[in-house]
């Protein structure tokens, strides 16, 4: 797979497109995509989680507020989309 950043290429495994679209996602305000990126990446060591506690994922307080944040982001998009 090719990845394009500006005027650079490079090539990335598809596992690694995968997760870039999954992160890319959740920055444009994708909650479960937000999530999604979270929990992989408390699976992959990434976040201080306790072991074995990746499957039952509970977010940080800062964590939180960020979803919380991309949640009402969310909602203010679709509010302004269906007044329109």
């Amino acid at each position: 797979m090719v990845l394009r950043e500006g005027a650079r290429k490079r090539s990335i495994s598809k596992l690694e497109g995968i997760v870039l679209k999954q992160v890319e996602n959740a920055l444009k305000g994708n909650e479960k995509a937000a999530l999604a990126t979270l929990k992989m990446a408390a699976q992959v060591g990434l976040l201080e989680v306790p072991e074995g506690a990746a499957e039952t994922l509970t977010l940080s307080p800062s964590e939180q507020e960020m979803v919380n944040e991309l949640v009402l982001q969310r909602i203010k998009r679709r509010r302004s989309k269906s007044r329109r």
